[in-house]
């Protein structure tokens, strides 16, 4: 397996990729839980810089699982 190393300059491509794969595993469910708003406010508080350090490590820890459950069902 090859890893990637991401940086800032490609925050874009990975925050439509991963609202592309919540789109296509979340597409039928009518829970607002899963919505693409809760899903995208989420991934931009993981790819930008928070200026909170505390705020932005509590924000992670409680959706770290959230996105996690996201990737897995779509490579499932």
């Amino acid at each position: 397996m090859d890893l990637k190393r991401y940086t800032h300059v490609d925050a874009g491509d990975v925050r439509s990729l991963l609202l592309y794969i919540h789109d296509d595993v979340y597409a039928d469910d009518p829970d607002a839980l899963h919505s693409r708003e809760r899903c995208s406010y989420f991934v931009d508080v993981l790819l930008l810089e928070v200026p909170d350090i505390e705020r932005r490590n509590r924000i992670r820890k409680s959706y770290s699982s959230y996105i996690a459950r996201i990737l897995a069902s779509f490579s499932a």
